[in-house]
């Protein structure tokens, strides 16, 4: 048997729930004893295999539940096979601070060689060389146990125990209780919502802060019954929420004004006036502030804030901190 067939052939073979010998896999898919060895060893290492010793203490193999193969063939017309190619380039770069980037991989791998016999007006193998989808401001990956731990959570309605580090603060805190809800990505940044009993709110936790995470044994949760994931995301302007809810209204020059025309850049946005000289006031409600600030002040003196109050001193005062870099007298 050709190498590169002996994994899949391999996998096939423990998903019909055997729990073979290396010998006894080596007979069965017709490979020597070595070969079957070192690719039940990598499968064992990527977590899709676990070594079972039987009652003599003979070394076995099974393969994991989660890893079965599932019966998924479907007939795809061209146009689909197309939008799940691009589909898939898009996720490589959101899934990669997540374990599903390494199966996403995988499936990707496999998708293309089932459709490499099939004739399309595109290559599908190719399309990597013709999209960018720019993940370099994305978090660094976080720990894979701890996201695995608040999927099941979310997925059963498990309070979880947390050891959560707060950038803002520095601060760690340990044996904090949370019903975890759903997922939330904003502006590259994965974030879990949560129910937080302690001080009975709704909040967002940021992936990569989380150091430990513990589901409660024998306990659940129900969900508040008006928590909706989409609704409770729509306003949220950034990555992070805060705890009280703004009404932004911006004056944005008439060059910066066709972005704001053709872009939402928040659920709420309106646009309440548009000017003679082709500005536009621009309104939208945020919960917490300091995204926007970056924002603004990435528009530099295209945009202005008119309200609230303390985004205003929140702008200027960055833009004075900007300035004062340029100042007579800084090194060069």
């Amino acid at each position: 048997m050709n190498t590169s067939d002996l994994r899949p052939a391999l996998l096939a073979y423990l998903a019909s729930g055997v729990t073979p010998t290396q010998g006894a896999a080596a007979d069965r898919v017709g490979c020597s004893e070595r070969s079957a060895r070192r690719h039940l060893r990598a499968m064992e290492h990527d977590g899709m295999v676990a070594v079972v010793p039987d009652a003599a203490g003979i070394t076995r193999y099974r393969l994991k539940p989660e890893h079965r193969p599932l019966s998924t063939a479907v007939d795809l017309p061209e146009r689909e096979v197309e939008a799940l190619t691009v589909a898939i380039l898009a996720a490589r770069d959101l899934l990669a601070p997540t374990p599903f980037a390494s199966p996403l991989a995988q499936a990707q791998q496999r998708l293309e060689r089932a459709w490499l016999a099939e004739a399309f007006t595109f290559e599908p193998q190719d399309e990597a060389a013709r999209w960018r989808f720019d993940g370099s401001s994305g978090p660094p990956p976080f720990d894979p146990g701890c996201f695995g731990a608040l999927l099941k959570a979310v997925r059963n309605t498990r309070p979880v125990e947390v050891a959560y580090y707060t950038a803002s603060r520095a601060a760690l805190s340990e044996g904090r209780r949370l019903h975890p809800l759903g997922f939330l990505v904003r502006s590259g940044t994965w974030c879990l919502v949560a129910y937080a009993p302690g001080v009975g709110t709704y909040r967002d936790f940021v992936l990569a802060g989380f150091r430990d995470v513990a589901l409660v044994e024998g306990e659940t949760f129900q969900p508040p019954g008006d928590f909706d994931l989409a609704t409770y995301g729509r306003d949220r302007f950034g990555a992070l929420a805060g705890d009280t809810v703004h009404e932004v209204r911006l004056r944005v020059s008439a060059e910066a004004a066709p972005y704001f025309e053709r872009k939402t850049y928040s659920a709420t946005q309106l646009v309440e006036a548009e000017h003679a000289d082709g500005s536009l006031t621009v309104s939208f409600e945020v919960e917490g502030l300091p995204s926007v600030v970056s924002f603004v002040c990435a528009w530099g003196p295209k945009v202005r804030v008119l309200a609230p109050p303390e985004l205003v001193e929140e702008v200027a005062a960055a833009h004075r901190a900007a300035a004062a870099q340029y100042g007579e007298g800084q090194d060069g």
